[in-house]
Order: C-alpha cells, then structure tokens, then sequence
C-alpha cells in the first residue's frame, strides 16, 4: 500500500503578534525587566540631568567671573568731545545733550552684534580741563574738572551751597569777550574740601597742569574756579563715580619723589561749557563706560561677546564720528574667554563622565538581556516550534522591552524635569533608549532561530573551516573597527585636546558641542582593552586547566573546569572592565584635580598668607617682626608689578617684576612648596655681580623670556629705564605662569636713585596667619590666606560640580560592575546548580562546593576588575593634559597624575559581590532535593 506524497510545510514569514502573551511573559520574568528598568531609568536620569547641569554651571561661572572683576569689565570707549584741530572760542550750551546722545549711539553700535541686554546703560564722563590745585602742608594735585553723567541724575547730598551755575551765556560770551576765561563754579566732594581747606564761595589756588605748583600765591589770577558747594554721595560705590579718580576722595600714588595726590571737582551741566573755555590749549575729552550686565551672559555665547569686545579694542572705526577714531578697551574679552576656556574643559571631563556612564549601561542592558533570553529560552523555542514566526516573536519582544524602556525614559524625563528644569540633550540619552528597545528582542530571536537548529552546519570539512574562517574574519573586522575608532579618537584627545575641542564646547555635556567621538575617547580605550582579555580569557582558562589537572585536590580541577567552559561569556566581562575601568578614572580625574587645587593655592597666594598695600618703607621691618614669632617658617617683603614693562630692540612685553631680598625670598621658597630658584644667590652682587657689565643690574628671569628676548634688556619704570642682565632663571610665578624678572631691591635702588618701597608681604609656617593678625603695623591692610583661597576655589559652581558628578559617576559605574557580576552568575547558575547537585552526588561537600563556584566565578571577575582598574588609570594619564585641569585647578602648568587607594575600590566591589553570590547561592542549595534538581537541571 502506498502513502500519498504530502506537500512540505511552508511557514509564513510573518504570522500575528500575540499581545495577550506579552503580560503573561513579562510577569514570569519580571526580576530581569526590572533590572533593565532601573539601568534605563538611572542612565537616562544622569543623561538628561548632566548636560543641564553643565550648562547652568556655566552660566554661573561666567556671571560670577564677570561680576568679580567688577568695573574692569566695562567696555570703555574714550574720545574727544569735538575736533581737537578746532579751538574752542564760543559757548557750546548743547554739550551735556551731546554727550547723552552720544552715549546712546555708541550703545547701539556696541551692542548691536552681542546679545540683547549685555551692555548696560551708558555712564559718561566729561574732563572738560585738568589743573593743578594746591594742598596746605603737601605738594600740588592735579585737579581735572569733571562731569558726570548717566540717565536718570547721580544721587547727592549738599552739605554746602549747591550745584555749579552757569557764569556766562553764549551771547555773553560772544558779545563781550574776557582777557582771560571766564569764571568757572564747581563743587567739592566733603573729603576734597577738607583736603584742599576750602568752603562753599571760595576760590581755589589753580594753575595749569603743565607747571608746579609751590604754594597758593603761585596760582594763576586768570583762572578764576570757585566752589560752588560741598556734597557726598548717596551711594558711594555708585558705578558714576568710577570714572572720575579723586573725585569723592584725594587719591594718593607713589611715594617719595614719585608721591602724586590726585582730586578732582565736579561740573553740572550748566557749569560744563563755561569750563571747556578754562583751557583752549588742550581739549575735552570723553569717556563712555558700558557695564557688562552679567546676568544677560550665557556660557554659549562668552566666545563670541569676547571676540566682540576684543574686535572693538583692535579696530574702533564703526564706532568713530566726526570728532575722531575713539579709543575702546576693557578687560571683558579676557574674562570671558578665559571663562570659556575653564567652561570647555569642565564640559569636557563632564562628557568624558558622561560617555562612560552611557558604555557601562549600555554594556550592562546587553548582560541583562542576556539573563532574559537564557531565562525564556525554553519558552521561546517552544513558541517556535508550535508555528511561531521569527518576525512575529521580535515584535512581541520589541513591545515588551519598548515599554520597559519608555516607562524607563519616562520616569527619568519626569524626575529631571522636577529636579533641573531644562533642555533634553538627545546625543546621551538615544543609546541607552535604542539598547533598551532592542537589545533583548535581538537575542531573543537569535535565540528562538538557534534552538530548532538554527543555521545547519555544512556537512562537507573545508566548507566548515571556510565558515568558521568567515565568522573569525567578521569578529575581526568588527574589533579592529573599534580599535581603529579607539586608536583615532585618542589620537585627536592628545593632539587637539578634548577641551573646546569644538567652538561652543560649553553649550552642554558634549551634545552638539564637544565632538562625541573625542568625548568617548576613554570609554572606547577600555572597550578595546576588554575585547583583547576576552581573546586572551580562553587560552588563559585552558592553561590554568592544564595546569590544575596536575593537582590531587579535587576542588582545584572542577573549579576550573568550570571556570574554562564559562569562559566565552563575553558580555559580562567586557561590562565589568569598561564599568571598572571608567570608575578608575573618574576617581583619578577627582583626586588630580583636588591634588591640583592644593598645588595652584601655592602658586596663586605665594605663601600661606599674603599682605598687600601701599608701599611703605616699615614693611621690612614689619616682616622681620612677622619671621621671630611662632608657627612662622619664612617671611620676606617685596615689591610686586605685574604690569611691568621691558624692551629689547624693537621687542618687549609686559612681565611680572618681583623686587626684594633674595636671601629672604630664597628661604621663603625652601619653606614652601613653590619651585625652587638656586640662581638666586647670583643677584647678591649688586651691579658689580655676576652679569653686571656695563652698570646693568642683575636679574633673573623665567626661561620663555630668557628664550624671547635674551639676557640684556630695559626695564620702563616712571622713575627712568634701568638696564637689566640676566645671570639666571626663576620659575614663573604666579597662577598664570606670567613671564617673571626678579631683581634685587638694593641694586634696583642704586640704579633708579631712589628707594622701591615693598608692597607685598609673604608669610610661610602654620603660625603664619595668627602672625599677621598679632603684629599692629599690619592692620587695615589685604589680608589674603591660602586656606582661604583653596576653599573658595573648591566651592565655585564648575570645580564643585566637577567634584559631584565625578563621585556620582563613579558610584554609579560601581553599581553597573556589580549589577553585571550578579546578573552574570544569576544567568549561569542554573548549569551550575546542577553541575555541584550532580557532584555532591558523588561525595563533594558543602564547602568544597562553595570553593568551586569561588573558583568559577571570581578569577574571571577579579581578572577582568584588575585590568579594568590598570586601564582606568592609563586612560587617566592619557587624557588628564588634553582636558586641560590646569584651567580647573588654577596651576600655571598641567597637574601631575593622582591615583589615590579608593581608585581599586570597583575591584574590591565586584570581588565582594562575587562572595556574596556564592554564599548566597549556597543558602539557597541547603534547601533543594538532589533528586529534583537533578531531574529539572538534565530535562
């Protein structure tokens, strides 16, 4: 009897997705979909949170560095208040006029490519002439007559008379000529006229600037200034006051033969005409001042208002008109763009932070799904054996890890939107959402398509080996990419660097701002190293197999066998060494640059307390009373420019002069960590030493200005150039590595005929601060401690933020390690709860069966966390120059490598998670049947 032939089956591609399965199969394994919930959560969290809290920092680093530097962050724009080719012969009454709309021009044509609101409004200020005015019982002042202006009056109280009048109108002026100027009416602040010891109604003893002043009876009868009225401000430290010096109070320069009182009056807008008639031989000059308005500064745009302000300085023309091409200067440029160099690097180590959390838990997702698909593959190739489509079942998987990942991402953005309102940066937050999503449906129908046999292997020998040789070759061009991308990327951190890699680096955590692949740079470093132990895991496992075969004991030989034949778990140890190795290095970027801090509180302060003042000749021997007494190493006076000019031929600079003892700054450099300078007792000579040819004082400079402008050069003091020889070097001084020239103040003395008083006092010792505070002749001076410093710098918003996310980064990295650990021996413990049943069969005790899961599971964890720690800290040496910590630490040079004890803590972590797993595993193995372990274990 013949069988009638059957057609073979042929199985859609796609059949219906079974959605009433989806729960049914997400509650049966709910403990792993809650693990890759919490990975997805946690990392979105930190993704979304991160770059929002690097850009809000910013933004409060560059306003409290413009507010800091205060009125030196104007842009001030000085020009003639009209053609000085003309002579000024008739009464302009429309002056003050003027000046309020050309105050207001000039604001919009400053402001017209900066952001809205970052100039604020204008502050004028009129020198309409400057004189010199007697002072009973001392030398002359100089005395300009001045008219402030702003909108809305400056805020005074009259103590005496009133506001200056007008003496003169343009018809009186015109009609009826003087011999000489007409009178001029201005007021006094309380202080200058106590000074001068005039009243309201008196006139004052002026003569022009251009003579010297002895005594009152030498003033110039046709300059008639009487003083209208004495006043005080309101508010003395209203910015319309700035720019008029010795206006509300006589200013003191100098000393000795250099000493200059400067005062000056004020002008109302009636007075301010009549006062331009005063002096025809020079003519009146104006000054806009332009407050940077730091709260309209966002770090985003601090480049490009720095380039702004810098382009005006260089090139005024757009903001010249008829009376001439103004003058524009302001130290803005600098602040912002030094600002913005500390906020690239700061967004630069927070993006290498970032992309190294973002790599673990994207490394940890695969583990967990990996636990999922080994947890449901008898589930899964069930399905596809009753008729299941592989389509169909990736879209039932896809559902379910999409909804775990969007439940994830939604509780992360709800969280984040609560706790830092702001922005979402996608560039951090797209991977672990995409791993989320795909991750386990990926492995799940792998998994379902392997287990009815999946791809047949070629029965034919050389068929096998060219199959096997194709897959080694696609393995391999998939990790020589990954070196490639490795080797690229921190090619480009060494050679370009990873702060400011791009123009905007500070707009977020490196999302659009920072090149991405350069902010992965690290993570990619130690995917490289963890692809290259698991090529080295299995020979390695094959070895020690090898070798433990030898041994009598049984525990050795099973522990690794075991261990060998769970050597090809790749996931799991590549997690543990990117989460381990990322750890490492945030703990040592942390410690560098605290470590850096300490080091750059010693090159900003100089000492452990820093005096500065006038100069004075009684610092000497104030700082020989600070040396005797307790708690105090070292303590030397000196005299500090750090705008002092030198010339050689047709080049020169600007450099930092330090004038003092060099004994005594010597031994001030021996009691502080500060570099040393054995070239200093080469200055002992005076003139007559080493180097000092040719009358030149010797003098020591730091090498790049040695190696700029040779070892002859001019010193420009007001007192007279002094040739300088260099007979040595210095390190550079100061938390900017300035170019420095010490010299000494004996020979600078001789040279320049007159003593250079001290104004800088540095104590070194722990007694120093205590020290400065007991000794009278130091009081009402600027006290500053280097404590002090190192607290302040370690509070500002970028370091302490830098600090919070490098330990919260840290933590979170050794959660990831530990979570892999224990989801890796959670996705082989049934194989190896079997495999000790069937042993303990066979007479292995309890013991020895908790000693052979130690010796499966540990070597690999502990191998992979070493060599994560090793690599955490070879990236750490790698990347801490090209971050540029040095702008973070405030060291004129970049800090040396800190690797403190707690970088092995992810080690000693994941080793901790292994024993607890094991003990736990063991507890759990008290309470099972052999038989039924044994039963369930071999179905």
């Amino acid at each position: 009897m013949t069988r009638p032939a059957t057609r073979p089956v042929t199985r859609p591609v796609v059949r219906g997705v079974h959605l009433a399965g989806v729960p049914a199969r997400a509650r049966a394994h709910a403990g792993p979909l809650l693990l890759a919930l919490l990975v997805v959560t946690l990392t979105a969290f930190l993704a979304v949170v991160t770059p929002r809290l690097v850009g809000r920092t910013a933004d409060r680093t560059v306003q409290a560095a413009v507010q800091d530097a205060g009125p030196a962050a104007d842009l001030l724009v000085r020009e003639f208040l009209s053609d000085p080719s003309a002579v000024q012969v008739e009464l302009d009454t429309t002056t003050a006029a003027r000046v309020a709309e050309r105050a207001t021009a000039l604001r919009d044509l400053a402001g017209s490519e900066l952001p809205a609101g970052v100039l604020g409004e204008p502050v004028a200020t009129v020198t309409a002439s400057v004189l010199e005015v007697a002072v009973p019982g001392g030398p002359d002042a100089l005395m300009p007559l001045v008219h402030v202006w702003r909108e809305g009056a400056p805020g005074v109280r009259w103590l005496q008379g009133g506001p200056p009048a007008a003496t003169g109108t343009a018809r009186q002026v015109s009609s009826s000529p003087q011999t000489g100027p007409w009178p001029v009416q201005v007021a006094l602040s309380e202080d200058v006229a106590a000074a001068l010891g005039v009243r309201t109604g008196d006139r004052l003893a002026v003569h022009a600037a251009d003579g010297v002043l002895e005594n009152a009876s030498d003033a110039d009868p046709a300059l008639q200034v009487v003083v209208s009225g004495v006043f005080e401000a309101e508010d003395p430290q209203d910015r319309v006051w700035s720019g008029a010096t010795g206006l509300l109070a006589p200013r003191v320069s100098g000393a000795g033969v250099t000493e200059r009182t400067e005062v000056a009056a004020l002008l109302s807008a009636e007075s301010l005409p009549v006062a331009r008639l005063l002096d025809t031989s020079t003519t009146a000059t104006t000054s806009y001042a332009f407050a940077a308005r730091a709260s309209a500064l966002e770090a985003r745009a601090a480049g490009r208002v720095g380039r702004r302000v810098a382009q005006l300085e260089a090139d005024p023309t757009e903001l010249a008109d008829p009376s001439g091409l103004p003058e524009a200067r302001s130290r803005l440029d600098d602040v912002l763009l030094d600002t913005e160099r500390r906020v690239g690097s700061a967004a630069a180590q927070a993006s290498v932070l970032l992309a190294g959390v973002v790599a673990a838990a994207v490394a940890a997702l695969v583990v967990v799904a990996d636990l999922l698909t080994r947890r449901r593959a008898r589930e899964l190739a069930t399905s596809w054996a009753r008729g299941a489509s592989l389509a169909g079942t990736g879209a039932e998987l896809v559902l379910e890890a999409a909804v775990v990942t969007a439940l994830g991402a939604t509780i992360a953005l709800g969280l984040a939107g609560l706790l830092v309102p702001g922005p979402t940066s996608q560039g951090w937050l797209l991977p672990v959402l995409a791993v989320g999503a795909l991750a386990a449906p990926i492995l799940g129908v792998r998994a379902a398509a392997r287990a009815t046999g999946g791809r047949r292997a070629p029965a034919d020998r050389s068929e096998r080996h060219r199959t096997a040789r194709d897959t080694a070759l696609r393995r391999l061009a998939l990790e020589g990419a990954v070196v490639l991308a490795a080797v690229g990327a921190l090619v480009a951190v060494r050679s370009r660097g990873a702060a400011g890699a791009d123009e905007g680096a500070a707009q977020d955590a490196g999302a659009g701002g920072l090149d991405v692949l350069v902010a992965a740079a690290p993570a990619l470093g130690a995917l490289v190293g963890a692809l290259l132990l698991l090529r080295l895991l299995r020979p390695l496992a094959r070895w020690v197999l090898a070798r433990a075969t030898g041994s009598r004991r049984v525990v050795p030989v099973l522990a690794a066998a075991r261990a060998h034949a769970s050597a090809g778990a790749g996931p799991p140890l590549v997690a543990v060494v990117l989460a381990t190795s990322l750890a490492a290095l945030a703990a040592a970027l942390a410690a560098t640059t605290s470590a850096g801090q300490v080091e750059g509180s010693w090159a900003a302060v100089g000492a452990d307390v820093t005096v500065t003042t006038e100069p004075r000749a009684d610092l000497p021997a104030a700082a020989g009373a600070v040396a005797a007494r307790d708690g105090v190493r070292a303590a030397v006076a000196a005299r500090v420019d750090d705008d002092a000019q030198i010339t050689e031929r047709s080049a020169g600079g600007r450099v930092r002069l330090v004038v003092t003892d060099p004994a005594a700054f010597g031994r001030l450099l021996a009691a502080t960590p500060l570099p040393d300078a054995p070239d200093l007792a080469r200055l002992a000579g005076g003139t007559g030493g080493a180097g000092g040819a040719g009358g030149a004082v010797p003098a020591l400079f730091s090498s790049d200005l040695l190696d700029e402008l040779g070892a002859s050069t001019t010193l420009v003091r007001g007192e007279g150039p002094v040739d300088l020889r260099a007979v040595g070097t210095v390190p550079a001084l100061g938390s900017s590595a300035e170019s420095t020239v010490v010299v000494d103040a004996v020979a600078l003395s001789g040279a320049l005929g007159a003593p250079v008083l001290p104004d800088v006092l540095w104590v070194a010792g722990p007694g120093a601060a205590q020290a400065v505070a007991a000794e009278p002749a130091l009081r009402g001076t600027s006290v500053v401690e280097r404590t002090d410093w190192l607290a302040e710098r370690r509070a500002q918003p970028l370091t302490a933020g830098l600090g919070h996310l490098a330990a919260a980064s840290a933590g979170v990295l050794v959660l990831l390690a530990v979570l892999v650990v224990v989801v890796g021996a959670a996705a082989t413990a049934p194989g190896r709860a079997t495999a000790l049943a069937a042993l303990r069969t066979l007479g292995v005790d309890g013991a020895q069966a908790r000693r052979i899961a130690l010796g499966e599971l540990l070597p690999p964890v502990l191998l992979a966390s070493a060599v994560g720690v090793g690599l955490g800290a070879l990236l750490a040496r790698a990347v801490t120059g090209p971050l540029q910590l040095r702008l973070l630490t405030g060291q004129p040079e970049a800090p040396d490598l800190v690797l403190p004890w707690w970088t092995a803590a992810p080690a000693a972590a994941v080793v901790l998670a292994v024993v607890v797993v094991v003990v736990v595993e063991s507890s759990v193995r008290r309470r099972e049947r052999l038989g039924q372990v044994l039963r369930v274990g071999l179905q």
